[in-house]
């Protein structure tokens, strides 16, 4: 007779269903863990960073050798296919790219890949021990874009943002890129004040000016650029001097004063756009024209508290101030030989009983985005004093 040599049993049946759970929960556990590692790893690349450049020892372990190289580090945030077929917007939060349809005309059809990535400005940063550093506390620390000719132009004024995969369009393609302000990095308004874009070069520091075209929308520097055939293009958020070349102080006759502004809301933004307002305003106030936003140099800008007196005021350029009482700028209006006005013409009116009420008229009109602010002239801060080589603006002593 024949006889059955293998039995279904329900411990067979068990045996298979374990096996079976184990591996969908491997499954799961792989997923779970990828998942993670997408969000996490942003972080852990800022806090290998802060780790490294806060270790009171002074001393970094070897993998600090790493974090540490000499390429900013960039962090991929995103990806987006683009079609050939429609224009391609790709908004994150470290910056934006559109690519017009017409730039895309006559490329295969399908998706073409972008990866969005960002760095931190504080990569840029080293101290006088060449030790890397997260942040600065000088706007001058920050002072890293080079001129076509040499020198130093301009600085940083927020993170890069880099476009990968990019190559496809070829070259003379144009492509719009918007990348953030960091408010919070320190502006020397003194020596530059036009916002640009530099484009990163091949060691992924900032490169010369672009000297493009820039509107700034909601706190970011928007440009139209042009691909130049690399798979990948680095955008710096910059200001620079007007002419592209290195700054050079004023030497000769000044009036030096202190405007206290109140109106703006509590932590609200000083801008770069307010800063250029606010020269433009008082230059036609106090010559009828003759002098320009480029002859006024501003020198400190103070938080006031609650209390009315000035918080902390140093010779570094800041953006925000931290309280609702307003905010004192001090300032210096250069005087040249052949301007066409004298130092006494400036302190004159100046000092005439118009001055804030005209400044603050005058501002309000400059300004065009709805303020209603007021302008004070602080009593006793009007000199007329002369600036050499040795006494430039920025060695004031610090007032708190």
């Amino acid at each position: 007779a024949m006889v059955q040599s293998n039995q279904w049993r329900q411990r067979a049946d068990y045996v298979i269903r374990e096996l079976l759970v184990k591996a969908v929960y491997r499954m799961w556990a792989e997923s779970y863990k990828t998942e993670q590692l997408c969000l996490i790893e942003p972080y852990v690349s800022v806090f290998k960073f802060i780790a490294c450049a806060c270790n009171p020892s002074g001393t970094e372990p070897a993998e600090c050798s790493d974090v540490f190289s000499s390429e900013i580090t960039t962090t991929n945030i995103a990806e987006y296919c683009c079609f050939a077929d429609v224009t391609c917007n790709i908004v994150t939060s470290a910056g934006v790219l559109a690519i017009r349809k017409e730039s895309m005309e006559g490329l295969d059809a399908g998706c073409h890949k972008q990866q969005m990535s960002f760095g931190f400005s504080g990569d840029q940063i080293q101290n006088t021990n060449r030790r890397r550093q997260i942040s600065a506390s000088t706007c001058n620390d920050y002072a890293l874009v080079p001129g076509t000719a040499g020198g130093v132009v301009g600085q940083i004024i927020g993170n890069a943002f880099q476009v990968q995969g990019i190559g496809f369009l070829g070259t003379g393609k144009s492509v719009t890129v918007c990348v953030p302000i960091d408010s919070n990095v320190p502006t020397c308004t003194g020596k530059y004040d036009i916002l640009d874009l530099s484009k990163g070069k091949s060691d992924k520091t900032p490169g010369p000016p672009l000297f493009a075209t820039v509107t700034n929308e909601g706190g970011q520097l928007c440009a139209a650029v042009t691909t130049d055939g690399e798979t990948s293009m680095l955008f710096f958020p910059i200001l620079r001097t007007k002419n592209g070349l290195p700054h050079v102080g004023f030497i000769g006759q000044v009036v030096k004063a202190e405007v206290k502004i109140t109106g703006f809301a509590a932590k609200e933004v000083f801008t770069v756009e307010r800063q250029a307002a606010f020269k433009t305003a008082l230059a036609q106030v106090i010559s009828n024209g003759v002098l320009s936003a480029d002859d006024i140099v501003l020198l400190k800008i103070c938080d006031v508290h609650s209390n009315g007196n000035v918080g902390d005021c140093t010779a570094v350029y800041s953006n925000r101030r931290s309280t609702g009482a307003g905010i004192n700028v001090q300032y210096q209006v250069q005087v040249s030989d052949n301007s066409g006005v004298s130092t006494s013409d400036v302190r004159n009116k100046m000092t005439g009983n118009s001055f804030s009420r005209d400044f603050t008229t005058a501002l309000n009109t400059y300004l065009t985005d709805g303020s209603s602010i007021s302008v004070a002239l602080a009593p006793g801060s009007v000199k007329e004093t002369i600036v050499t080589a040795s006494n430039p603006p920025t060695a004031l002593t610090p007032r708190h």
